[in-house]
């Protein structure tokens, strides 16, 4: 919203109250900081690598105090693990118990990850490669992942077109309605009506993915292709003769329903991203990921008022249908991430873990592994 309130409320409120707007557009944002701080958990990777470094800088050691109250910290550091361990795996299967009537009985009373008593976590980091997060080891297949390569490329393209349609019809909306003579008041009520449909994308993506008929790769084709008819939609609509009755309200609806499908699209690619990529290549999968949907997000402006001006005002709605036809199909071209899991797990219940007999890293990832001595 403080995106769309600095790009179009200064045209449509010249007499600078899209400054004060644009302030309280920001609000949200300070008090999810604010919850965040409180409320959020830290990494569990994160504390584990921690508790490793602090052990092997205490076998350097050699003042006994000092080891003392290295000990007693990394102590602390476990048990918070543990602690943030079992509320994550109570979260988890209470979710399983809400979407799924078979684990309902065994999250009654889930067993801890980690027994309490014994607070004992036993930490192993693998060697990590000397440079990280370089860009071509998103495109280096492995045994794990022979398809890394393809799907890198599918991504990019998806994280390209997510920002291509959401940030477009973020642009080119208040634009038609100012082509079709709306005042300036009509403008700004309904651009920000249309932007709280971004709530209802989001919420439908947090809902929705959980359920075990969805996903995160079905439900991200689910809603791109509710974006396509909806963005057709929009064209058809814009389109007809302006004597049409009621078509500036259909119109206007289905331009809302397009803000929910783009946003609830954009809000799915993140975590599918993070999802296929190993741990080392999560952040650098994500950030590259999204650079390419920046790109997405500058190209469009441009694209859709060429459009609009040399070929009609519903040329732009038409071109996101395309694009999202294009996003479509990408997407089902990807790898749905939790047979990845259940395989992984597969070879779990066979007694094989990866890295463990060789001591070394399958695929140099730098992984640290927890478990209860």
């Amino acid at each position: 919203m403080a995106f769309e309130a600095g790009l179009v409320l200064p045209v449509l409120a010249p007499e600078k109250a899209w400054r004060r707007l644009l302030i309280l557009a920001s609000v949200p944002g300070f008090v999810a900081f604010a919850l965040a701080f409180v409320f959020l958990d830290e990494s569990p990777r994160f504390i584990a690598l921690r508790i490793a470094r602090k052990e092997f800088d205490m076998n350097q050691l050699r003042d006994e105090n000092q080891i003392k109250v290295e000990k007693e910290e990394t102590q602390r550091s476990r048990k918070r693990l543990v602690d943030i361990l079992n509320r994550i795996r109570n979260r988890n299967e209470n979710a399983r118990a809400c979407c799924s009537k078979d684990d309902a009985n065994n999250s009654e009373n889930p067993t801890p990850l980690v027994p309490e008593e014994e607070l004992k976590t036993k930490v192993r980091i693998f060697p990590r490669p000397k440079k990280q997060g370089q860009i071509m080891d998103l495109f280096k297949s492995t045994k794990q992942q022979p398809d890394r390569t393809r799907v890198t490329i599918l991504l990019f393209f998806v994280w390209f077109i997510q920002s291509y349609m959401y940030y477009g019809v973020i642009f080119i909306f208040p634009i038609t309605l100012r082509h079709e003579g709306d005042s300036a008041k009509s403008m700004t009520g309904k651009v920000m009506i249309a932007a709280s449909g971004e709530l209802l994308g989001a919420l439908s993506a947090i809902v929705l993915v959980d359920f075990s008929f969805f996903g995160t790769r079905r439900l991200l084709l689910f809603e791109q292709a509710l974006a396509a008819i909806a963005f057709f939609s929009c064209a058809w609509i814009a389109a007809l003769p302006d004597s049409t009755q009621n078509r500036a309200v259909i119109f206007f609806w289905f331009v809302f329903s397009t803000k929910i499908f783009t946003n609830a699209t954009f809000d799915l690619v993140f975590p599918y991203t993070a999802e296929y990529y190993p741990t080392r290549l999560r952040g650098t999968g994500v950030g590259y990921g999204s650079s390419a949907a920046r790109v997405g997000g500058m190209v469009t402006p441009y694209v859709a008022l060429h459009l609009h001006q040399h070929f009609g005002k519903h040329f732009p709605y038409m071109n996101f249908t395309i694009a999202a036809c294009i996003g479509v199909a990408f997407v089902y071209f990807l790898p749905e991430v939790n047979d990845m899991f259940e395989e992984i797990q597969d070879h779990g219940k066979r007694g094989i873990k990866l890295g463990l007999e060789n001591n070394d890293d399958p695929e140099g990832e730098g992984v640290a592994l927890l478990s209860a001595e």
